[in-house]
């Protein structure tokens, strides 16, 4: 009987720390992926934008600065 119980606490207590294993595992995973996928947004946002209006400014004045005679 007491060998039984001493076995029935074992494998609650292995249980119990399989399942933290597997929460942190989670957690570890979700925040890989949010870090991913934050870093793809961004990449994918200055890939989409236009030179910023700041280059824009910049790069105009030479193209309209050429002389009209």
């Amino acid at each position: 009987m007491v060998l039984e119980v001493q076995v029935q606490n074992r494998h609650e207590k292995l249980y119990r720390t399989s399942k933290h294993k597997q929460k942190d595992q989670h957690k570890t995973m979700l925040y890989a992926f949010h870090i991913v996928h934050a870093d793809m947004h961004a990449q994918l946002i200055a890939e989409a934008t236009p030179a910023s209006s700041a280059t824009q400014r910049l790069a105009r004045p030479s193209v309209d600065a050429s002389p009209q005679s």
